[in-house]
This record gives C-alpha cells, sequence and structure tokens, in this order.
C-alpha cells in the first residue's frame, strides 16, 4: 500500500491484460461452482457507485470452491482480491485487471445461547445489520454500535469496524480464514489473552492481507433486550440525522488522528461544501464525501487530497484514508 492506495498484487502478482485473464481465470474456475462474469463493472457493487470493470467477477458457492479456486489463482500468479458489501471501497476509473472474488455467498448465521453468553458464527458475507438483528432477538450485547453501518462482517473485521467508543474486536473469538496455499486457518482470541495472531488496532487487524476471510465467531453477553434494542436504535438514530443519506458514499473518507476527529479537522479547515467533478464533501458530516452524479475516482482522488493539504496547513495534522483505494485510476 502506497499512500493508502492499494493494488493487491497478490503473491508478487502482476497485472495482466483483460484478455489473458479471461482465458486464464475460465480455466481457472470452469469446474468450480459459483457465478462468473466478465468486464463487471465495479460501480455496480459498491455504495459509492463508482469503479470500472473487473476483468472477472467470481462469487463462489461453498468453501471447496473458494479454497480451489485461491489455491489455483497463487500457483498461477493470478491476481485477485475480495469483495464483502463494497461500503468502504474506492474502485479506479480503469478498473481492476485480475479477479474480484465476492463473498457475498457466504451468509449463513448460527446463534446459541450457552452459560457464556451468546454464540454467534456467521459468514463473511452477512450484513452487519442482520448481525445486529441475530444478537436483538437473542438479547445479546455489544454489536448495537454496529446499526447503521453498511457492509458486510468479514469487512467489518478486517478493517475492525466500530462507531460511539466500541469495536467489533471487542465481540470478535475466532476468525476462519483461507490462506494463498488453500489451506484453513482458525485464529482465536483466547480468554485474557490474544493468541495465534488474533489482535486489532484503530481500523485495523492483524489478519494477513493475503488471505481470505471465510467466517466469524461472535461471543456476546446477555442483557436486557429492551434496553439492547433501545441502545441499538440510538445509534441508528444518530447516524441518520449526523451522515449523508441521500446521495452515495463509501462511509468515513480518512480515519481519525490520534486525541482528535477527523472530521472536525475537514470542517474547521473549510472544506465543507468543496466540490470536485461530481464529488463533494458533504454538508452533513464533513468526512463524508458524496457522489452527487457522474463522479469518478479521478474527482474522488484529487478531492481527497486538496481536503489533506488544507488540513496540514490550518492544522499540521496529516489524515490517513480509511476507505480503501483499489485497482488503476486512469
Amino acid at each position: 500500500m502506497e499512500n493508502g492506495r492499494e493494488t493487491h498484487k497478490h503473491a508478487g502478482c502482476g497485472y495482466m491484460s483483460s484478455a489473458l485473464a479471461t482465458t486464464i481465470t475460465s480455466a481457472l474456475m470452469s469446474d468450480l461452482s459459483g457465478h462468473v462474469s466478465y468486464n463487471e463493472p465495479m460501480s455496480e457493487h459498491t455504495s459509492l457507485r463508482i469503479g470500472g470493470p473487473a476483468a472477472v467477477f467470481f462469487k463462489p458457492e461453498g468453501l471447496t470452491s473458494l479454497t480451489e479456486f485461491i489455491r489455483r489463482a497463487h500457483r498461477q500468479s493470478v491476481p485477485f482480491l475480495v469483495l464483502g458489501g463494497g461500503s468502504n471501497v474506492l474502485f479506479g476509473d480503469a478498473g481492476f485487471d485480475g479477479v474480484v472474488v465476492s463473498s457475498k455467498g457466504f451468509r449463513n448465521i448460527e446463534t446459541q445461547v450457552t452459560d457464556r453468553g451468546l454464540f454467534i458464527r456467521a459468514g463473511a458475507g452477512v450484513t452487519l445489520s442482520r448481525i445486529v438483528l441475530a444478537a436483538q432477538k437473542e438479547a445479546g450485547q455489544g454489536v448495537e454500535c454496529l446499526s447503521g453501518i453498511p457492509g458486510t462482517l468479514g469487512g467489518a473485521v478486517f478493517g475492525n469496524a466500530g462507531s460511539f467508543g466500541a469495536e467489533i474486536k471487542d465481540v470478535v473469538a475466532a476468525v476462519t480464514i483461507v490462506s494463498m496455499d488453500g489451506k484453513v486457518k482458525v485464529l482465536k482470541k483466547g480468554d485474557g489473552h490474544i493468541d495465534d495472531g488474533l489482535n486489532f488496532t484503530y481500523r485495523r487487524s492483524c489478519i494477513p492481507e493475503d488471505s481470505v476471510i471465510v467466517s466469524i465467531d461472535l461471543r456476546l453477553p446477555l442483557g436486557d433486550p429492551a434496553a439492547i434494542a433501545a441502545r441499538a436504535y440510538e445509534c441508528l438514530t444518530k447516524k441518520r440525522q449526523t451522515q449523508p443519506h441521500s446521495f452515495h458514499s463509501a462511509g468515513c473518507v480518512f480515519k481519525n488522528p490520534p486525541n482528535g476527529y477527523a472530521g472536525e479537522l475537514i470542517e474547521h479547515a473549510g472544506c465543507k461544501g468543496l466540490v470536485c467533478g461530481g464529488i463533494e464533501v458533504s454538508m452533513v458530516h464533513a468526512n463524508f464525501f458524496i457522489n452527487r452524479g457522474g463522479g469518478t475516482a479521478s474527482d474522488y482522488l484529487s478531492l481527497m487530497d486538496r481536503v489533506k493539504a488544507m488540513v496540514k496547513a490550518k492544522f499540521d495534522v496529516s489524515l490517513a484514508p480509511e476507505i480503501r483505494i483499489i485497482g488503476d485510476m486512469i
């Protein structure tokens, strides 16, 4: 990653032409179950509604198809990345010259109430709204902060999503991943300590970037159902009141700096309402850039650079991207 902008060249893979990608990946996936499409517009798979075509888009059906694809792609140096709900990502206008693997096929969810609280095992493609509702149904507390956050559980865990002082790491017990050699591994969090490499920092996890999250185990303490529902509603209401919903966006653009809030810095630097092409700094929440129609990745990146420069000039604070920036820009 350079300046927060990702290329996702897995295992040293270089970019390939779309024609070559189509030929290679067709052979890779011809006997695997799942849906395959070519030159798939990423604008149709992201909340920002921006992004050029992926050479190949693959939605595997089941763990066997996913692990076999990863093993073959790694062996043949085919670049790929995994996409969840597409809520915190910006694809370049030229798209991604590789394979985008959708995790939306992994939507199973199981719940069990034990003497230790509520246990939830959910696929990486399960939406956060389903997690919140499943927890409420069984009086599990600790995920109310996820109310109103778009996207999937896998992406939320990888980026340690959270709000209102809570993070998803607080309830994660284990994460099942697939490594580049196609092997399945479970990263566990122990009682009172973290082992097996499962640890988190602000908006980051230690989960290897060259692995794929398959499922997540959550453990939640039990609480009062009415209080849990009220807290979830409170979080959802606050988000609706303080975040833009009339236009497409990708969520927060920049990470909060130490001892501060990116949105406040951007607002006080005079950036609210700034426009570049079809992208605008929201007047509702300055750390949200909205697509007013016809916006491009180039517009978005230009506005990011302008906002960063204005915040740096006024406060001597360097903002770091929270949004994932992927693929070729031009």
